[in-house]
């Protein structure tokens, strides 16, 4: 005896679907769409961002952050360069920018804020 079983199946194609469209990184279009999550949560952050997120944007930020520091006193100081100090100037906020959005956090509730009797206004 079979059962009507599309009321089963209806949570896992949605599911399916949701995932084929999030890996077709092939196309243009697609490409660009699946990318820029990636971007904003380097250049913006996320207060949601799961452990292993936080430790990738810290790896990709310390990785600019010694890129600039090694332009600046090493390579500007032996070659006497200033391009090469101002090339390593902006890695160095590059990195700065990137590794401090590792550590962005959800803000504190409201009711626990306004809880506070000694807190000033």
């Amino acid at each position: 005896m079979k059962r009507d079983q599309s009321h089963y199946n209806e949570p896992h194609t949605k599911l399916l679907q949701d995932i084929e469209s999030r890996q077709r990184n092939i196309v243009w279009p697609d490409t660009m769409r699946n990318s820029r999550g990636m971007d904003e949560l380097l250049w913006k952050g996320s207060p949601t961002a799961t452990k292993v997120q936080r430790v990738g944007i810290a790896v990709w930020g310390l990785l600019f952050l010694s890129l600039g520091l090694f332009f600046m006193f090493v390579l500007a100081s032996e070659q006497h360069s200033i391009m090469e100090a101002v090339f390593g100037l902006l890695f160095v906020a590059l990195g700065t920018k990137i590794t401090l959005n590792a550590f962005v956090r959800k803000p504190e509730p409201e009711r626990r804020r306004n809880g506070d009797p000694n807190r000033k206004p």
